[in-house]
């Protein structure tokens, strides 16, 4: 932590417990609802709320927790503040918040500025939330000071599609959480499952080469026609309970289902039809 700090505000809001909730500049709807909807719930339990004042998630945060007391994390001096619209949100948050900053005044934030503020927003916390974060983002480095810090360091999960949030839902490079595994996995079934209760036979038809979620569709249809030179499979799992484990294993046997599971070897056509997974494997066109 810096030898000091300039402080202007109610400066009791640094005494309250804190969460920093960090994320994307360029967040979706969804992410801006859920971050004003958590600073909202989190204020109104007596806590203060921790951002960067950067535009998306942060300005979110600030803005729902305003009357309740946000504390915005400054890069550069208290005069120079970043981005610039933002100044009036600045003047709102001193009335129950507090700007802080370990610049001097005058100093123009710089692009190296930015993670030495981060270091801050999770160290004056006890845990950090982060909403929807692309690799090699300023949210990431946020969180890894927040685990360096020894503070608790929460992801809100959303679309795996979606690349703001891929670095939330799952980084190889981190410790394995099977639960958080589990929930990205079931988010993206329980769209293929939809296909079990459709009112009509469902027909799939696969060629090329289909992993993951196009192998849950040949899973879930009622017929599964796929040339004899296709391939479906997954990348190779982590634990036994993926969220189709059971279909699997009713659809063409426990120890067929283990090796399509846990190798990451993938499943010809051919092999389809042999396992009776397939009402017909055509030869390639």
């Amino acid at each position: 932590m810096p030898p000091l700090l300039a402080v202007r505000g109610n400066v009791a809001a640094l005494g309250l417990p804190a969460v920093a909730i960090v994320g994307a500049r360029n967040a979706s709807a969804a992410g801006v609802r859920f971050a004003e909807r958590l600073a909202r719930d989190l204020g109104a339990a007596g806590l203060a709320v921790v951002s960067g004042l950067a535009r998306g998630i942060d300005a979110a945060a600030h803005r729902a927790s305003l009357a309740t007391g946000t504390i915005a994390v400054l890069a550069g001096g208290h005069d120079r503040l970043y981005p610039p619209e933002h100044a009036e949100l600045a003047q709102a948050i001193l009335a129950q918040g507090a700007l802080v900053s370990e610049m001097p005044f005058g100093h123009e934030p710089r692009a190296r500025d930015f993670p030495r503020r981060n270091r801050l927003i999770s160290g004056v916390c006890a845990g950090v939330v982060v909403v929807e974060a692309a690799r090699r983002s300023g949210s990431l480095i946020t969180a890894r000071f927040g685990l360096e810090q020894g503070r608790e360091v929460f992801a809100v999960p959303g679309s795996p599609l979606d690349p703001r949030v891929i670095a939330s839902n799952h980084d190889p490079r981190s410790p394995w959480d099977p639960m958080v595994d589990y929930a990205m996995m079931a988010r993206n079934v329980r769209g293929f499952m939809s296909l079990l209760h459709c009112g009509k036979p469902v027909v799939c038809k696969v060629h090329g080469y289909c992993v993951a979620g196009g192998t849950d569709m040949a899973l879930c249809s009622d017929l599964l026609v796929i040339a004899a030179d296709a391939k479906i499979g997954y990348p190779p799992s982590r634990v036994w309970g993926s969220p189709t484990t059971a279909l699997w294993a009713y659809r063409v046997g426990a120890q067929r289902a283990k090796r399509l599971l846990f190798t990451g070897d993938s499943l010809s056509g051919a092999e389809a039809l042999e396992w009776g997974l397939a009402i017909e494997a055509p030869p390639p066109d």
